[in-house]
């Protein structure tokens, strides 16, 4: 019975986060309490894709125009693109400049802004020619961007777990609510370690000062959360995952540059 609680945790995760067709369970209080820890593996198919991508276009030959925009489109491919929702919902209510309770309800609506259609663009492009440069240098700085998708979603799993949620409904609210929180934050926290370490492992330069830019981000992040909204929200955490698949892979390439020089 242990077992079967764990795998529909297992496909709960996967059937929330990403497109990946699985088996559907009912939600309830012992398929929940551990299914935010199963986040990162659907970072770990992104991984696995993104690596056997980089070496198909290796094998084909494939300009590293078309190898970037794949590299750059499948995490949010695979994830069906439920946090780059958020993202675009969190831009327009950061824009807003409004009260909390006003950007709350910006978070609700359905309808994307101006400034989240500008700021998308922008980072789509940026992240665009980021890949593109990382396709084009030293394999270890590639590979070390590629486990992006694993670690964010370990740090996005741990804001859900343990910061107060803004609201009493919506997703993040659901998942904490039905969570055993410490033993999911505590899991998130060991597999966000060893996907640190072996990145350390790959370019210790390059990676450490990836990490240095996530943990700043992350602590950026909690104040937006705290202090902007009152908590965190599953839009929130989808910000926090999408500006941070954009931060680390620029963080490498900008280190590898420098070591270049």
């Amino acid at each position: 019975m242990t077992k079967m609680i764990w795998l529909q945790s297992f496909f709960i995760a996967f059937a929330m986060y990403s497109l990946v067709p699985v088996p559907i369970f009912t939600w309830n209080e012992k398929n929940m309490r551990y299914a935010m820890a199963f986040l990162p593996w659907v970072g770990v198919l992104c991984t696995i894709l993104m690596a056997g991508w980089q070496r198909l276009s290796g094998v084909l030959e494939i300009q590293a125009g078309l190898a970037a925009a794949v590299m750059a489109a499948l995490p949010v491919l695979i994830s069906g693109g439920i946090h780059f929702d958020g993202f675009c919902d969190t831009v327009d209510a950061l824009s807003s400049h409004k009260s909390r309770e006003e950007k709350l309800d910006i978070l609700k609506d359905s309808r994307t802004g101006a400034f989240a259609v500008f700021v998308t663009v922008f980072f789509v492009l940026v992240e665009y020619g980021v890949w593109q440069q990382l396709c084009q240098m030293d394999p270890q700085y590639l590979w070390v961007a590629i486990h992006t998708p694993i670690l964010t979603r370990c740090l996005s799993g741990i804001s859900v777990m343990t910061f107060p949620s803004a609201r009493k409904n919506g997703l993040a609210a659901t998942f904490a609510g039905m969570a055993a929180k410490r033993r999911t934050a505590a899991a998130l926290a060991v597999q966000g370690c060893l996907c640190a370490a072996w990145m350390l492992y790959l370019s210790p330069i390059a990676a450490g000062m990836a990490l240095l830019v996530l943990l700043i981000w992350f602590w950026r992040y909690h104040t937006i959360c705290i202090r902007g909204f009152g908590g965190i929200t599953g839009d929130l955490a989808g910000f926090f995952l999408t500006v941070a698949e954009f931060l680390l892979p620029c963080t490498v390439m900008l280190t590898a540059l420098v070591l270049r020089l």
